[in-house]
């Protein structure tokens, strides 16, 4: 997936570059589709949490106009801050359910055995899956908002759809542990694939990526590659040495990481709460993000209490704004005319493709 995503990127940015305010606009509708289309559990809840995301997107001054829009104080005229948002909706969200289970029983400590548990001519055997899910997994982790989970569900079922021994899977099955996993990685690199090309976040931890990129004034999208190459090809250096070192790490350290789980569930709720505070605070240098982060948490608490997903919130709250100034760009230059969005090929492809994901 990481050869796929050194491979296509650059292509992807080039074909970016002859986009137009209709097909920008088109794509973010795209985005938008699937991601309340694509959300894990109720599709209602989705659509309803990229609703929620997209009304977030208004706050802030009008980007041709100038006037403030739900903006009550100068802090809301540059919108909600995106890292304040993603800290208080997953980070301190969590926190709080952490204070509601209390502590955690303690785990006895088990045999942990190595890679060396599972015979090296098993993996050969696997190759298949292992190739296939694979590309299945970078696939799907393109498409903005499908995400890892997505991946690990598609890759798994297909497994067992062409597995000669289908009855095995949910038993322990080698077959279906590769195949979920290997997508469930190899999505990382294809959520990758949008942000470096298009600008555009394929999961939510790439929102959180566009967020620290914007912070130090480098705009994500398909002039990365000219202005700042060194992002670009940074991020393809440490997805290539990352993996052997996370997998030296993991291996290496597995009795210990196994010991995290009995550290006292307050202790490490104060920790991560106190982090992402500091972090917010140091984001813009003010109180500001720091009270935004903490209604969030809130707001995140309340939201993965009714079972409604996070992801379209964040992903609309990035493409809302995308959509919206293009979408008015584009009628600009059309004179207010709609024909811009049905005689430019590409565009009317986008958003064939954008109906259909609601109508599927």
């Amino acid at each position: 997936s990481a050869v796929l995503l050194v491979v296509t990127a650059i292509p992807l940015s080039e074909l970016a570059l002859r986009f137009g305010p209709g097909e920008y606009f088109a794509l973010a509708v795209v985005g938008l589709s699937l991601v309340s289309a694509l959300s894990e559990g109720s599709a209602l809840k989705g659509a309803l949490a990229m609703g929620l995301g997209l009304a977030l997107a208004t706050v802030g001054l009008d980007t041709q106009t100038g006037v403030p829009r739900f903006a009550y104080s100068v802090e809301f005229f540059d919108g909600f801050p995106l890292v304040p948002v993603l800290l208080g909706l997953y980070a301190l969200s969590e926190v709080l359910f952490m204070l509601e289970e209390g502590p955690a029983q303690k785990i006895k400590s088990q045999k942990i055995n190595g890679i060396l548990a599972v015979p090296l001519g098993t993996y050969w055997k696997l190759r298949g899956h292992l190739v296939r899910s694979s590309l299945l997994g970078y696939v799907i982790g393109v498409i903005p908002g499908a995400g890892a989970s997505i991946a690990s569900f598609m890759s798994y079922i297909v497994a067992q759809k062409t597995s000669k021994e289908p009855e095995k899977f949910g038993k322990g099955s080698y077959e279906g542990l590769v195949a979920s996993e290997t997508a469930n990685n190899a999505a990382v690199s294809g959520a990758m694939a949008p942000l470096l090309a298009l600008g555009i976040p394929g999961s939510a931890t790439t929102a959180v990526l566009i967020g620290a990129l914007m912070i130090q004034g480098i705009q994500p999208g398909p002039l990365l590659f000219t202005r700042n190459p060194e992002i670009p090809y940074s991020i393809f250096a440490s997805l290539f040495i990352g993996v052997p070192v996370m997998v030296f790490i993991g291996l290496a350290g597995a009795r210990l990481w196994g010991q995290v789980a009995n550290i006292p569930r307050p202790a490490i709720a104060a920790i991560v709460a106190t982090i992402c505070l500091i972090g917010a605070y140091a984001s813009e240098n003010s109180m500001f993000p720091v009270y935004i982060a903490t209604a969030f948490g809130v707001i995140g608490y309340v939201l993965r209490k009714a079972r409604i997903p996070l992801a379209p919130i964040v992903l609309a709250l990035v493409l809302g704004e995308l959509m919206e100034s293009n979408f008015r760009r584009a009628m600009v230059i059309s004179h207010g005319g709609y024909d811009i969005f049905y005689t430019h090929p590409l565009t009317l492809i986008f958003l064939i493709v954008a109906v259909l994901a609601f109508v599927v």
